[in-house]
Order: structure tokens, then C-alpha cells, then sequence
């Protein structure tokens, strides 16, 4: 299991990642491949999953599939919290041969209850959008930046909200310092960038997943 701290921002307007990487690096941030962002794009397609009595939602979990260039992978998120659009949360993957979902793989989640196991999953809801991404160094930690533009799309495809948002995710600390201030550190570093992206771009704070505006979009 991978422990998830993610900030998330909602573009107030549309954005070019180009003005985000810049006031990043006005704040001291380090990107190794500045033009990364312009040839790191992709369209993910995700295939999210449950019940026909949404028990996963009702236990605030995540079910998807996602397709990216020809790779599959299954990921399963539990909610954790999420403040001042900072996220924390428990995450396992599992590349997969096709897009099917494989139920028997989850069973190494130690969340997967046998209450989960004996149960029928099916698409509920999908988000599709681009992703242009890149990674930088700031405050000893390394980070991954993406821009997200799309749609969430219910199952029968009469009902689509839009994706417009920015997210940067820890991937690792780089210094001696860092790692042993854990957790802790990480969120303050993300939680004085996050206030220095939304003053200075219409960026604001999000604390609500893809997943959950996509479960609201599939209750009506």
C-alpha cells in the first residue's frame, strides 16, 4: 500500500500549466525538464466501479480501471481526509494485461473485507480527461505536477460535468531533514504552496475527488 498527500486546486478559469510551472519556480521550485509538460500528455480513461448498492461508496471507498497509451492499471483508494484541498489516503495498484477489472487482486488490500468479496461489481461512472505532466523539486521533497481537463461521464451517458484542475502529488523527500519530519513537513510544504498558486493564479482550494463528483453526478 502507497500512502497518497495530494494537493488539489479547481481552475477558476482555463489555465496553461506553463503559468503554474512559472509561479512554481518564482517560489523556488526546481524543474529538472521545464518543457516536460509540453510532451508528458496523455488521455486516461477511468472506469470506476461498484455495487448495485454502492457499497463501496457507502464505505467511502474507490474502485477504477484506468487506460493510459495502451497500459491498464486497477487502483483501489480508501477516502482518508482531505483539508484545505490537501488529501491524504490509503492506495493500492496493480497493472493489469486489459481494461476488465480483476476482483481477485484486491484481495491483497487488507480493506478488502468478506463482506466486499462476495459481492457483483459493475461501471458506473467514467472520468476522461488529458493530463499534461511534470515533476519539480521544492523544499527537499520531489513532486509531480499535472493539469487536468475533461469530463466526468455517468454510465448511461445522458449526464457529463466538466474537470478542470491542478494536482501535485508527493512522490519522495529528497533530504535527510525531510524524511525524518514525515508526513507532517510534507503538508505544511504543500499546504505554504498551495496559498502562494491561489493567490497568485485563479486557482482555489478543492477538497472533493473525481470520484465523489462522480458518484453525486451518477445519484443525480
Amino acid at each position: 500500500m502507497a500512502k497518497e498527500l495530494e494537493l488539489k486546486l479547481r481552475c477558476c478559469e482555463q489555465i496553461d500549466l506553463q503559468a503554474v510551472i512559472q509561479c512554481c519556480e518564482d517560489l523556488g521550485a526546481t524543474f529538472a525538464y521545464k518543457d516536460q509538460a509540453l510532451t508528458d500528455s496523455k488521455n486516461l480513461r477511468n472506469i470506476y466501479f461498484d455495487t448495485d448498492s454502492l457499497l463501496l461508496h457507502k464505505q467511502r471507498m474507490a474502485l477504477r480501471v484506468r487506460s493510459k497509451a495502451g497500459l491498464y492499471i486497477q487502483t483501489l483508494k480508501t477516502s482518508g481526509t482531505s483539508v484545505d484541498g490537501i488529501s491524504q489516503r490509503g492506495e493500492w495498484e496493480w497493472p493489469l494485461d486489459q481494461s476488465e477489472l480483476d476482483v481477485s487482486l484486491l484481495n491483497e488490500a487488507p480493506v478488502w473485507s468478506a463482506q466486499l468479496r462476495d459481492q457483483e461489481y459493475r461501471a458506473v461512472f467514467e472520468t476522461n480527461f488529458l493530463r499534461e505532466a511534470c515533476e519539480f523539486d521544492y523544499q527537499g521533497y520531489a513532486f509531480e505536477l499535472v493539469l487536468d481537463v475533461g469530463e466526468i461521464v455517468s454510465q448511461a451517458r445522458t449526464n457529463t460535468v466538466s474537470i478542470n484542475e491542478i494536482e501535485i502529488e508527493l512522490k519522495v523527500s529528497h533530504s535527510a531533514e525531510s524524511e525524518s519530519m514525515g508526513t507532517e513537513k510534507a503538508v505544511s510544504v504543500l499546504q505554504s504552496l498551495s496559498h502562494a498558486l491561489c493567490e497568485n493564479l485563479p486557482l482555489e482550494q478543492y477538497d472533493v475527488s473525481k470520484a465523489e463528483r462522480g458518484y453525486a453526478l451518477f445519484l443525480g
